[in-house]
């Protein structure tokens, strides 16, 4: 028998299996050696990340800003169409005022046929002309205007009312 001395050889040769060279073990290839990254391109690295999410930060702030200033000017003019709404409402003694001007010569021949009104018979309505005077005069001369008008009305009404 021929003496091997190299370790399974034995069984190797009990199996019929024998290589005809040796096994040659593939080894990896040497790791790329490791440059050490300068601490300065570290720092600047960090830096940039840092500035990167400081941006996009800002940029959905910016978004955001704009979401509110496009409700704002929603509201807004929402806002002005209710207040444009009362002030009509509101305004109805300007929007009045606006009309009498336009009229002004219809309004006074109203007045100017108060003042020469007449019963059913003919006579003198001196209790009309004396009211249509007093208005006129009322809000030629008072600046509140109709509350002396208010007030004559009201002493009628009175006397209406006792002598009924």
């Amino acid at each position: 028998m021929e003496e091997n001395h190299e370790f399974g050889s034995g069984l190797r040769a009990h199996l019929g299996f024998e290589f005809s060279e040796p096994l040659a073990l593939e080894t990896p290839p040497p790791p790329e050696p490791v440059t050490e990254q300068d601490p300065r391109e570290e720092e600047l690295a960090r830096r940039r990340s840092i500035i990167a999410d400081a941006e996009d930060a800002l940029a959905e702030r910016e978004r955001r800003v704009a979401d509110r200033e496009a409700r704002a000017a929603e509201r807004e003019s929402n806002l002005d169409e209710h207040e444009q709404a009362l002030q009509t409402a509101v305004d109805v003694r300007r929007l009045l005022r606006q009309r009498v001007e336009q009229h002004a010569d219809g309004v006074w021949h109203s007045f100017k046929d108060a003042m020469h009104a007449t019963l059913h018979d003919g006579s003198p309505d001196h209790a009309m002309r004396i009211a249509a005077a007093r208005a006129l005069l009322a809000e030629a001369y008072t600046e509140a205007g109709g509350a002396a008008l208010e007030d004559e009305l009201a002493e009628l009404r009175a006397r209406r009312s006792a002598s009924g």
